[in-house]
């Protein structure tokens, strides 16, 4: 099973992980974006806020995670026009 990485800002992606049965994630915060993963991960980050490339950025950078990492999935909304996927 792949785990998940994920970043929160409002509690909306928490809320979402929170949700999906059986499965092991991870959370990227802030203060500490410097977790290794050791295994093949999907990263799910909102994106709509320019901010928070730094720390996901960070976290791509610890490590193998840049290669670990088997997909991206963008969360938001097309309410956020051109930031809608600004970060993924």
């Amino acid at each position: 099973m792949t785990k998940i990485a994920y970043f929160s800002i409002t509690g909306q992606t928490k809320r979402f992980i929170a949700k999906v049965p059986h499965i092991q994630s991870v959370e990227i915060t802030e203060t500490n974006p410097f977790i290794e993963m050791d295994e093949p991960y999907i990263l799910i980050v909102p994106t709509y806020v320019a901010e928070i490339t730094e720390p996901v950025n960070d976290f791509l950078e610890t490590g193998n995670n840049r290669s670990l990492c088997v997909g991206t999935f963008g969360g938001g909304n097309r309410n956020f026009a051109s930031l809608f996927c600004f970060t993924v």
